[in-house]
């Protein structure tokens, strides 16, 4: 899901639906956010939000790299892993009644229209622009949740995506520094992290809650 979310175009809740945690984690954000804390609903939540964290954090900037030197490998990879959880998704969906079709038919329909959609340039010495960062990560974390919908091409749509990566590349090399951690560097990356997280917050919460409802 880290992975898949640093990618325009692959979306995170894709990989959760394929790995077949995708309802537990649904569940799982609905009831904390109704201040429910079962410890089994923590520890499955900490693992899938920690992993993706930690991917984000470490391959920010590889990503960034190999997106745009090896865009065919990168896509080709994403893609596969996305096509292989297609059986799962099948056995969940069946029987395929008219109504799931229509759902198909929509759910193409937007994400066809999402793709001529021409993303705006983003500009990562630019400073920081707080209330589109908060917009950005509300977008993005609300289609972070969605399977099929990529929250890395919101926010390249939205114009953060190339400033939020190089905010994460820049706190971890700033904080893995040859000479001692460069704090300035780190607390300069807080001012895009901290709009974008409290988006993030608001949008997942929202969102599954959502879900969760139209699911059952």
């Amino acid at each position: 899901m880290g992975l898949a979310n640093l990618v325009p175009g692959i979306s995170g809740g894709t990989m959760l639906l394929s790995a077949g945690v995708y309802p537990a984690f649904i569940d799982g954000i609905a009831e904390v956010s109704t201040l429910r804390f079962r410890l089994r609903t923590l520890m499955s939540l900490g693992l899938i939000v920690g992993s993706a964290a930690l991917a984000i954090g470490l391959f920010a900037g590889v990503v960034k790299d190999l997106v745009v030197d090896h865009r065919w490998a990168m896509y080709s990879v994403f893609i596969g892993l996305t096509l292989g959880g297609v059986p799962l998704i099948w056995r969940l969906l069946k029987p395929a009644t008219k109504a799931a079709w229509a759902g198909y038919a929509a759910g193409f329909a937007v994400m066809a229209l999402m793709a001529t959609i021409q993303p705006g340039a983003s500009d990562p010495g630019a400073g920081p622009n707080h209330a589109v960062l908060f917009f950005a990560g509300l977008a993005g974390a609300s289609a972070m949740i969605l399977p099929g919908v990529s929250g890395g091409y919101l926010l390249l749509i939205l114009g953060q995506y190339l400033t939020i990566l190089a905010a994460i590349d820049q706190a971890k090399t700033a904080l893995l520094s040859a000479g001692g951690p460069q704090w300035e560097l780190v607390i300069a990356a807080f001012g895009v992290f901290i709009p974008v997280g409290l988006g993030v917050v608001v949008g997942i919460v929202g969102v599954s809650n959502l879900i969760r409802l139209l699911l059952r």
